[in-house]
């Protein structure tokens, strides 16, 4: 039986796309403030199987990704909007 493994790079593009898929569930997110900033985040947890495809657009930021031993994605965003 041959052994699938899921390289860190698909792991990021599959954190990526699901994220912007989701983008518009941080906006309806309880903001906090924070000095001149306003802070929302959401965690979103996700079931995968390799052999995937993952599509990124549109990303404004720093992403941070982490491999581990589970077929699933977790996605913490947290969003920074400066106030004028």
């Amino acid at each position: 039986m041959r052994r699938i493994t899921i390289e860190p790079a698909f792991l990021l593009l599959v954190f990526l796309g699901v994220l912007c898929l989701f983008k518009h569930d941080a906006r309806a997110q309880e903001l906090k403030k924070s000095g001149r900033y306003y802070i929302a985040t959401m965690t979103k947890n996700f079931t995968v199987q390799p052999g995937g495809t993952l599509s990124i657009r549109d990303i404004r930021g720093d992403v941070f990704v982490s491999a581990w031993n589970k077929n699933a994605v977790v996605i913490d965003e947290r969003m920074k909007m400066d106030v004028y």
